[in-house]
């Protein structure tokens, strides 16, 4: 077989602000892979299939000396990776043929060499392959366990959902329904208001439209220095109670996301989630199965 292109997506610059696409990140097809003889060394040859976008990429554009929980992305690679579908061209590696679907941490390029940290993905139910990155991969799992170990909910009880209509927000609602709890919603955009109520929310507003606090997003803070928490004596006064976690570390039946095709999209759909203006998750599509 002939060369194949293998396009991928290099870290290319650390932003200040917002990315921008084609300049903190770039997409390039220049470089190639034969397909039948590219050397396997023990592993597997994989043909990505789905991408999911994250906003914590923002976090790791940054110096790499810069602590954090992550290692930061390495400038100048093709080493942006996430959670991602991929199905198997080739194998050398015991328990893997061609034709399975693997799971996993994989970098955003077309083709790739794996020899570990993937799992193999069984799918009797044809379920879309998306699904397996969000309602069944990391925000699934970061709504469900973060709901059930740090609510404390019972039947009867009131919960506000902040971002209710993103990936983990979403499911928290239809989790917290199908507990008895009386759910209220924000999301940024009427259209989100729309499928935040479609998940079942009793009451739903958009925090941009209503007479509300001034509110900012976690996901903002990526984008620009944090601030000093205040009032925290409101913490003790309201009882409240504060929990992180990250579910790597430690089902509902309404989904939703945004989808692009191809990889060199990659950029401008982690830009727009960025800037909050996908619906749910935000994947790209690179090759259909």
């Amino acid at each position: 077989m002939a060369s194949t292109v293998n396009g991928k997506v290099i870290f290319n610059s650390i932003p200040q602000g917002y990315p921008e696409p084609g300049k903190t990140t770039v997409y390039d097809d220049s470089e190639t892979i034969d397909l039948d003889f590219v050397a396997l060394n023990g592993g597997v040859l994989v043909k990505t299939l789905v991408i999911n976008i994250e906003p914590y990429f923002r976090g790791r554009m940054r110096e790499a000396h810069i602590p954090s929980y992550v290692p930061a992305f390495p400038l100048g690679e093709p080493y942006i990776e996430s959670g991602a579908v991929a199905v198997v061209l080739r194998s050398e590696k015991g328990g893997f043929i061609k034709g399975d679907h693997v799971t996993g941490v994989l970098p955003h390029r077309e083709y790739s060499i794996l020899t570990d940290g993937f799992i193999k993905v069984d799918n009797p139910h044809k379920l879309p392959w998306p699904l397996f990155l969000g309602l069944l991969g990391g925000p699934g799992k970061t709504a469900y366990a973060g709901w059930n170990k740090y609510s404390h909910a019972k039947p009867g009880d009131v919960v506000y959902i902040n971002s209710a209509s993103s990936a983990v927000g979403s499911v928290i609602v239809q989790l917290a329904k199908a507990q008895g709890l009386k759910v209220i919603g924000s999301a940024g955009s009427s259209e989100k208001v729309t499928f935040v109520k479609e998940c079942g929310a009793d009451v739903a507003f958009n925090y941009k439209e209503e007479d509300t606090a001034e509110e900012c997003g976690m996901i903002s803070d990526y984008n620009s220095t944090p601030y000093h928490v205040q009032n925290l004596l409101k913490i003790v006064e309201k009882a409240i109670t504060i929990s992180g976690f990250i579910h790597f570390r430690n089902l509902a039946e309404k989904c939703q996301g945004d989808i692009s095709y191809g990889l060199e999209w990659l950029e401008r759909s982690f830009w727009l989630c960025r800037r909050g203006e996908n619906l749910g998750m935000a994947v790209v599509v690179v090759a259909e199965d």
